[in-house]
């Protein structure tokens, strides 16, 4: 899928880096993305017979695909693989483990709208860089799955006044990852007050504000205070936006980092971390791609290895390449 649209048969995956002629019409429009320019940091379907490969022959994206191809290896003789997240990740007061699907990969790998498991892989990834580090104190995650948007509002309020109520004494930032059912958006609660970023430039705020505005009553009634301002809830405005319909996840993802990055001991709120004319493209979210493909790598290739040790005992002599799917990664 490409910009909502499923891929023709006869078409490559291509990214716009750089435009000559700004009204070029795309080969296949879709929606507001109509031009050339338009498409600029983007990925577009593009026929092949008008791709001119150079050097070796592979495209930019050739390591998604073939990440991918090896990752239907694993899973063609299983539905799911079982990956542990330890309690501490979201606050839990027990390990609750998730079942990675092929979907997960594949909508990471070719630019879709990601899933759940998508984030909290990244969610995982993030939280084990941390470890070791002064910081991870400071941060704190909350279970995209606990703000779904079919969750009813009384559990979903539950579920946040819960991992919140005590964060505000120690300075904490929880990032809250929302999924609305057509867009992912991210919240990030730090002294009190819930920093809204939406990739999309648009006021919609899917009744998250309502939600919230909830939690923070009941912050006030068990006693926790909250900063100085007045407000319990500020947009963020200056956070890069998305050009296209499928980049949200990504951006939540790259606002996440971003602000872990960002933090220094004078605890700025998120709203002051991003600056007017930032801006995130191909290049960013390939390099999220590639941290997101590099951290599963090492189980996927535990798994396939314990599957070729399995056959290898019944007797089974199994010649395949076992180079890893990191290699993949550097060939780009």
């Amino acid at each position: 899928m490409i910009h909502g649209k499923k891929m023709c048969d006869d078409c490559l995956r291509v990214s716009v880096d750089f435009v000559e002629i700004k009204t070029a019409i795309l080969p296949y429009p879709s929606g507001d993305i109509v031009t050339v320019y338009d498409a600029r940091e983007s990925v577009v379907q593009w026929p092949k017979h008008l791709v001119v490969l150079v050097g070796n022959g592979r495209t930019r994206l050739d390591a998604f695909d073939e990440f991918v191809k090896r990752a239907k290896e694993v899973f063609r003789s299983r539905a799911a693989i079982k990956v542990e997240l330890h309690r501490d990740v979201f606050g839990q007061t027990v390990d609750v483990p998730i079942h990675m699907a092929l979907e997960d990969i594949e909508f990471v790998c070719t630019s879709q709208k990601l899933t759940n498991n998508a984030i909290v892989l990244f969610i995982r990834f993030l939280y084990e860089k941390l470890d070791g580090d002064a910081r991870k104190t400071k941060f704190g995650f909350m279970n995209p799955a606990a703000v779904h948007f079919s969750v009813n509002k009384t559990e979903l309020v539950k579920s946040v006044l819960n991992r919140l109520k005590d964060s505000v004494p120690s300075r904490k930032y929880i990032f809250i990852p929302c999924n609305t059912g057509i867009h992912w958006v991210l919240i990030v609660f730090f002294d009190g007050i819930f920093y809204y970023l939406n990739s999309l430039d648009e006021k919609c705020r899917y009744k998250l504000e309502e939600q919230m505005s909830t939690v923070s009553k009941a912050l006030r009634k068990l006693g926790v205070k909250r900063s100085e301002e007045k407000v319990f809830w500020v947009d963020v405005k200056h956070n890069p936006k998305q050009k296209g319909d499928w980049e949200c996840g990504f951006f939540v993802m790259l606002y996440m980092k971003h602000i872990i990055e960002s933090y220094d001991t004078s605890m700025r709120n998120p709203k002051e971390m991003f600056k007017s004319g930032m801006n995130y493209g191909a290049t960013e979210i390939d390099e999220i791609k590639r941290e997101w493909m590099d951290y599963i790598s090492p189980i996927l290739e535990k798994i396939s290895f314990t599957a070729h040790e399995r056959n290898f005992k019944r007797g089974i002599c199994v010649k395949e390449n076992l180079t890893g799917f990191r290699d993949y990664l550097n060939q780009r």
